[in-house]
Parts: structure tokens; C-alpha cells; sequence
């Protein structure tokens, strides 16, 4: 990068003192053996050196607690004692960003500036200050890395200077005092990113003897810190021998490197770890571990330290390794003694995952990771910690490992293949230490899950079903290895072919309004839903009603597949499979005498309703003008059981047939006139209370909160802001229910379950949620930057689209597609 021509050097160009900082981390070693105690400001107990030694977060200014939440240091007591609240605090703005900001003496360096740091060769922000940072000292935030690794890092001398007017980069300067990115940081003026390439490559966990010796290779200083200078002369290296020059040391580059120091020629091929010099200790005893070196390279190699090496732990069945090193894992300081299954929430390849787990910003990793093909890949070592389910003291005791989805919400399911290869490891790591398998849903027990820990859905409806119905333990025990019940198509996926001789539609017995409901909900397009109407053989309208659910269940008896009348993913597979081929179902298999259901159509009331209001005037229905298309499609998505649409008919006077139609959404429009209402056709909640309909949900255990719903609304105008969401949801829950959660995004679950108010949902999706009026939704990670540390929360407004927190969400299920971690659903208790 070299030193922006706008500079302006402090203290006139004399070296400062370089040191560093971190989080303070609950599960550093230094804090293992300290009790845990209360303390002002923390609804839980956290361990004492971890808050107040020299090492805790009263030094540190911030801490990573054990169990996911971030904790500050808030001042003194009028007692003496200490005061902490949750969240990331910093002097100036919080500090979250290694390598980025810094902590200075303000009366040297102003709060905000943009402060080139020459020993990093790199632009950082003035953001903290620290009671021992005094005149020409900076304190760089390196991030929440144990103690002994921030010593490691050491001390530098370095001048420091101010960039004026914004920061250059070539010339190239930006604007609002930023910092240039995306390119502009290049060697040679030809496109290289240097502040990526040291990012990337200090995150690869190499060690500094084998920096050391990648320098001297490359020809820079030896100095065993992969700063800007070592990556521009990995990238004049890489280009000098024919590799892609991006500055990164990376398996590729690291093999070449390698190759060179050894004295050989060859070397562009990276080793099946990626990290290893040799590839011998791939091979794994009955035990499952390796029992060769491969820590270090022959005749002058460069000594990558792997867990490769001797004395490494590694499953047999595991077919290759996406070698961490030592990066995003720990030293495992407790006796293995639990196995903890999580879900990727994603079809993907076993080491397409462990590879983006291990090079992409998340903190995140397992030991090892199940595709949906049933490979299985090693990520971390057995030896070491994974950072897996957001608890240290599981992690520690625990081999993680991750399972593709073949299928994703709502029920998250896993192929046949997976399953078999998921149960054979449990196996493997069962009998390799003595672990007996058993699950009865708490932390304790020796099959865990990350729900346990954290607020997520993770593993899965699917998974965790098993779990629940012991047939995990029994196959892993022996009795057994396939799955039974599996929803997921790839796992027994039935044939197009009728299988039975078709079944007269007036034989089959359905709960209708169910089958309708869950049709609904599938959220199919109306395209789709055409097609599945042709092949089932019914009116093709694109709309999942009664004569659609009915033809679906002749056409699953005709076809050997559980017959309800859901197109749920099994059905939908066998459907879709004659797409192409044939157009619809064999005649002989049309139902003829669907038109009167089979289930009762008037529901039974097991309370009456308050009377429905008396008209306030007299309305004629040719003066009401509705936009009809926007009623239907707000009464469809608001999620009411086709029974409370009957209920609704019978009210406003028109068809009761529990499908909310053109005909319906004009007879409310009329009705809503004549009760003095704002005429739309939409039976929202106001219109639903006037009639004396109590909401109802068709999710299991829901429980819907109007009140809630609106004052978060009312909370969202007050607020008229971003980025606070927590907050906003906070203050619509105190509000209504009198309680504050202290908690942020990605820890407002455990804070609401925890008072007793809320209780979680299991295996519902964000569509059906959205559905219900004052439901908490709780995303643990974002893909946003604060989203990656605080997730985002928000509270549902029953329309089927919109939540609300410090903002607005007019498409919640459009705006999710940002954020890939998995949802999770809370409902009150009562």
C-alpha cells in the first residue's frame, strides 16, 4: 500500500509503542478453574476471572462469554464493586473489527481519525483508548483470541500518521474520511488487494516458524508475521511461478512454497489436506487414529504444523481432510465424552461446507461434516475444540459434526445416505471412547444439540425428531441405520406409477381444512400448483382448495404414499417426476365424486364468540369498490384455518366454503362499511375483533399477541431508526408484558424463555410465523456486519409479510433472503 500521500505524521515522524488488545474470552485457559459468581448489571453467572482479573473484561473493556453473549465493563459501584451490562463497547464507536481500529491517547490522536499505522502498512480507525495508552502508544484490536496468542503477537515500533481529507490510496481518494477498499490497497498498481491477502493469511493458523520459512522463500523480511510486505512477495512470487497471484497463502501456493524449500521441481498440486507437507498419517488404526508424523516436511520442507501429525485423532470413515490448523479451535481441555449433531441448513457437499466454515468470517467450525451423499470430510482435529454449538464447555467435551440438508424449511430433512453415514461415525466415535449414546434433551446427556445452547433451530424439526424418538440412540446402539419416516424425496423417492389400483375418491377419508392448510402454506406458486392439479387430475386454477386436496389424496392412494391430501415434499416428488412425461394421472385414477368432502364442514365451537357489532348503517354493495385482487391476497396470506374463513362467510353473508375468494373479500368490504370500518375487503385484526372472531393459528402451540404486535408498531414510528432492533423489540415486550429482555439479536430467545413469558416453536417456517400477530423471531447470525455479531430480532404483525423492530418490515420474507442463518420462533406461554 505504502504510506498515503496525504498523511500527516504524529509527533513528527517518531516511532510509537505498538501493542495489542482483545475480548476477553470466558473460555480462555486462564479462567478454567475460576468459579463462577454473580455480579451487577448480569441476569447470569459468569466465571470471576473472566469479569474482574487482570485478563477479564474489567481490563479489557469487552468480553466473549461462554454461552454466546458479549459482555462490558460499565464503571464502578458506589460500593467499590464492578457494573457490567451485555454488549460491545468501545471509547468512541464499538470495536468489532481486528486489525481495523485501535485504542489511542486522544489528547495525541483524535477519536475517529483515520491513522496510518506504517508496521502494518494499513489505514486503522481511532476508535477506543485504554488507561495505559498514553502519549505515542497505540493498542491494535486483534479480536477474540486468547490471552497467550495476544502476548504472542508482541510489540512493535512504528510510525503512526493521520490521514487528512480522507484516505489514498494511488492517488484514489475517498470520501467522509474513510478508509479506500475494494481494490484500491495494490502493489504495483495492478489490482491486488493487500489488506484481503493479510487478512486471509493470518487466518490460516500457520505457525510462526512456518511464516518464517514461507519468507525465506519468497524473499522478505523473516520475521514470522504475515504482514503487507510478506503477501506482496507471495504475489511477485506466485506470479513468477506461473500460480494465480492474489498474495495469499493458501494449500495451492503452500505446496509450491513447499516444494521450493525442499528442492524439488514440482509442487503445484496441493496434498489432499491442503495444509501438509506429506501425506503420510492419513490413515487411521482401528481406533481412528493417525498414527504417523506429517507434521512437518522432509529435507528443509516448511514445518506446517497439522493436526495431521503424531499424536492426532481422526476417524477412519472420514474419506479426506479440509485441514484447519489451528485456526477457529482450541486446545480441548476435557476428556471426550459427547457427541453433538448439528445441521448445515444447506444441500451441500461435506467439503464444499467444512471449506467455507474454515475460510469465510464466520466463527465457526466441527470436527467433521456429513454431505448429502454420505461423504464424510474431517475438518478439526479430534484433539482440538470446534467451535460448533456456542457453548465452550460442550465444545469441549464434544465431537461436532455437521449434516447436509437435502430439503430445507420447514422441516430441514437429510437423505437416506447421510443419515447411514451420520449414524456410522456416531458409532465409530462411540466405541472409540466408550461414550454410551443417549439423548433426554438436556445439556448433560451424552447426544447434545446446539438448540441447547443457543437461540437456533438448529438441528433441524427432522433431526431432532429422531433424536426425541430415541431412534438416533437405537441405531447408533445397533438397531439400526436407515431411515424410516424420512420426508426427504432423494431418500425413497416413490414411483410415478400407480403402485395400488386407484382408489374411489368417495373411500378416502382427509381432514380437509388440514390438508388446505398446509397446501396454503407450502407456498407454491400458482403455476406450479396448475401442474399439480393436471396430474392429479382436478379443475386447474392454480388455487389449493377442497377439490384439490381431496384429488391429491386419491392420487396418493393410486400412488402407495401415506394419503392425506398434503403435497408435501414426498408427494410433490412423485408428482413432479411425471412432469414431462406424462401430463396427468391415468383416468382411471380421476376422482368423480369429490365435490362433497368427506370431513365435516362446519366446525365445532368449543366457545362462543362475543357477538358480532350491529351495523351503524345501511349499505348499498354496488357503491363499494375494492381493489379485489390485493383483499384476496392479504386474506390469503393471513394464515386463518379454512374453519375460521367459514366463520367469517357466515358473518358477512356470502358462500361458506372456507376459501377466501373474490366473493368473500367484496362481502367483508360491504360488511366493514356497514360497521362504520375502513372499507378494503381485508379481514385484518381489527375487522376479525369486530366481528367477535378470536384469532386463531394453525401453528401448533401459538399463541397469538395483537397487543404486542401493536405497540411495536407504535415503538417503530417513535424509534424511526436502524440497527437497534433489540431494542425496539425490547421496549414493544416491556410495554405489554412489563419485562426488558437484556439481550441483543442472536441472544433474545434464552432471554425471553428465561423469564418464563415465552416458550419456543419448533418446525415452523418464517411464512407460517408471519402469519400470526406477536410472534418474536429471532435470526442468529445476518450477513450484515452488525448482523454478524448481534443477529436481528423482530416481532410479527400477523399479515402474512411484515415484522416490525426499530423499523418497519414491509417483506420480511424478501429481506430474509439475507440473512443465512437459520430463524427461530417464540410464542407466549399462555
Amino acid at each position: 500500500m505504502a504510506a498515503p500521500s496525504n498523511v500527516q505524521w504524529v509527533s513528527g515522524g517518531s516511532n510509537f509503542e505498538v501493542t495489542h488488545y482483545t475480548y476477553a474470552l470466558e473460555s480462555d485457559e486462564k479462567h478454567k478453574n475460576s468459579p463462577k459468581v454473580s455480579a451487577h448489571g448480569l441476569s447470569e453467572q459468569y466465571r470471576q476471572g473472566f469479569l474482574d482479573n487482570k485478563y477479564g473484561v474489567a481490563m479489557q473493556g469487552t468480553g466473549l462469554a461462554e454461552n454466546g453473549k458479549y459482555i462490558m465493563y460499565n464503571g464502578k459501584n458506589s460500593d467499590g464493586t464492578f457494573n457490567y451490562t451485555y454488549g460491545v463497547g468501545g471509547a468512541y464507536r464499538q470495536i468489532t473489527k481486528p486489525y481495523e481500529q485501535i485504542a489511542v491517547d486522544k489528547s495525541v490522536i483524535p477519536y475517529g481519525s483515520q491513522v496510518y499505522v506504517e508496521c502494518y502498512d494499513k489505514i486503522m480507525s481511532a476508535d477506543d483508548c485504554g488507561g495505559a495508552i498514553k502519549g505515542n502508544h497505540i493498542d491494535v484490536f486483534a479480536g477474540a483470541i486468547p490471552i497467550a496468542e495476544a502476548y504472542a503477537l508482541g510489540k512493535k515500533s512504528s510510525r503512526v500518521g493521520i490521514v487528512k481529507g480522507g484516505a489514498t490510496t494511488g492517488g484514489e481518494t475517498t470520501t467522509g474520511g474513510g478508509t479506500a477498499t475494494g481494490g484500491s490497497t495494490t502493489a504495483g498498481g495492478d489490482g491486488f488487494d493487500v489488506e484481503s491477502a493479510v487478512s486471509y493469511n493470518r487466518s490460516r493458523g500457520y505457525t510462526t516458524e512456518t511464516w518464517k520459512t514461507i519468507q525465506s522463500v519468497v524473499g522478505t523480511t523473516v520475521d514470522g508475521d504475515p504482514g503487507p510486505l510478506t503477501a506482496k512477495a507471495i504475489y511477485s512470487w506466485q506470479k513468477s511461478h506461473s500460480l494465480e497471484a492474489d498474495g495469499k497463502c493458501g494449500p495451492i501456493t503452500l505446496s509450491a512454497i513447499n516444494s521450493a524449500s525442499a528442492g524439488s521441481s514440482g509442487g503445484e498440486t496441493a496434498s489432499s489436506g491442503g495444509t501438509t507437507a506429506t501425506t503420510g498419517g492419513e490413515s487411521t488404526s482401528t481406533g481412528g487414529t493417525a498414527s504417523t508424523g506429517g507434521a512437518t516436511t522432509t529435507s528443509g520442507g516448511v514445518p506446517i504444523t497439522s493436526e495431521a501429525g503424531a499424536g492426532s485423532k481422526r476417524s477412519s470413515l472420514a474419506t479426506s481432510w479440509v485441514e484447519y490448523g489451528t485456526q477457529k479451535s482450541s486446545n480441548r481441555t476435557e476428556s471426550v465424552s459427547k457427541i453433538t449433531i448439528h445441521h448445515m441448513a444447506g444441500n451441500m457437499g461435506a467439503e464444499n461446507c467444512a471449506k467455507y466454515l474454515r475460510d469465510s468470517d464466520r466463527e465457526a467450525s466441527a470436527n467433521y461434516f456429513i454431505g448429502t451423499d454420505g461423504a464424510i470430510v474431517g475438518g478439526v482435529d479430534e484433539t482440538r475444540r470446534a467451535w460448533t454449538s456456542s457453548s465452550s464447555s460442550n465444545d469441549q467435551k464434544a465431537i461436532t459434526m455437521e449434516v447436509a440438508n437435502n430439503s430445507g424449511e420447514p422441516n430441514w430433512t437429510i437423505s437416506d445416505a447421510a443419515y447411514k453415514s451420520m449414524i456410522a461415525l456416531c458409532r465409530d466415535i462411540c466405541s472409540r471412547y466408550g461414550i454410551s449414546p443417549h439423548f433426554d434433551g438436556s445439556p448433560s446427556a451424552s447426544l447434545t444439540s446446539h438448540y441447547m445452547f443457543a437461540s437456533t433451530n438448529c438441528p433441524g424439526p427432522y433431526i431432532l425428531g429422531k433424536l426425541k424418538s430415541g431412534e438416533i440412540e437405537n441405531d447408533i446402539k445397533g438397531g439400526g441405520g436407515s431411515t424410516t419416516t424420512a420426508e426427504a424425496p432423494s431418500a425413497a423417492t416413490p414411483s410415478a406409477a400407480p403402485t395400488t389400483a386407484p382408489t374411489a375418491a368417495a373411500t378416502v377419508n382427509i381432514d380437509v381444512e388440514t390438508a388446505i392448510a398446509y397446501n396454503l402454506a407450502q407456498g407454491y406458486s400458482t403455476e406450479t400448483w396448475k401442474k399439480i392439479q393436471a396430474t392429479v387430475g382436478t379443475t386447474v386454477d392454480g388455487d389449493p382448495g377442497k377439490l384439490t386436496a381431496n384429488a391429491i389424496a386419491v392420487w396418493q392412494a393410486a400412488h402407495g404414499l401415506e394419503v392425506d391430501g398434503i403435497c408435501g415434499p414426498i408427494t410433490y416428488a412423485a408428482i413432479s417426476q411425471t412432469w414431462g412425461t406424462e401430463t396427468t394421472t391415468p383416468a382411471t385414477a380421476t376422482p368423480t365424486t369429490t365435490e362433497t368432502p368427506t370431513t365435516t364442514e362446519t366446525p365445532a365451537k368449543t366457545e362462543t364468540p362475543a357477538a358480532p357489532a350491529a351495523p351503524t348503517t345501511t349499505v348499498d354493495p354496488a357503491s363499494i369498490s375494492i381493489d379485489e385482487d390485493a383483499a384476496v391476497e392479504f386474506n390469503r396470506g393471513a394464515g386463518y384455518p379454512p374453519s375460521t374463513w367459514m366463520e367469517i362467510q357466515a358473518i358477512v353473508g356470502t358462500g361458506v366454503d372456507g376459501d377466501p375468494g373474490k366473493l368473500t373479500a367484496n362481502a367483508i368490504a360491504v360488511w366493514q362499511a356497514a360497521h362504520g370500518l375502513e372499507v378494503d375487503g381485508k379481514c385484518g385484526p381489527k375487522t376479525l375483533a369486530a366481528m367477535g372472531i378470536e384469532i386463531k393459528s394453525d401453528i401448533e402451540g401459538a399463541v397469538p399477541d395483537q397487543p404486542l404486535a401493536d405497540a411495536s408498531v407504535q415503538v417503530t414510528k417513535e424509534m424511526n431508526s436502524t440497527g437497534w432492533c433489540a431494542t425496539g423489540v425490547s421496549r414493544a415486550i416491556s410495554r405489554v408484558h412489563g419485562f426488558y429482555p437484556s439481550a441483543d439479536g442472536n441472544t433474545m430467545g434464552p432471554a425471553i424463555v428465561g423469564s418464563g413469558l415465552y416458550k419456543q416453536l419448533y418446525n415452523v417456517s418464517l411464512e407460517q410465523a408471519l402469519k400470526v400477530p406477536g410472534l418474536v423471531l429471532s435470526w442468529q447470525r445476518t450477513s450484515t456486519t452488525l448482523g454478524a455479531i448481534y443477529g436481528h430480532t423482530a416481532i410479527t404483525q400477523g399479515n402474512g409479510k411484515s415484522s416490525t423492530s426499530d423499523y418497519y418490515e414491509n417483506d420480511t420474507i424478501a429481506s430474509s433472503n439475507g440473512r443465512r442463518f437459520e430463524l427461530s420462533v417464540y410464542s407466549l406461554v399462555k
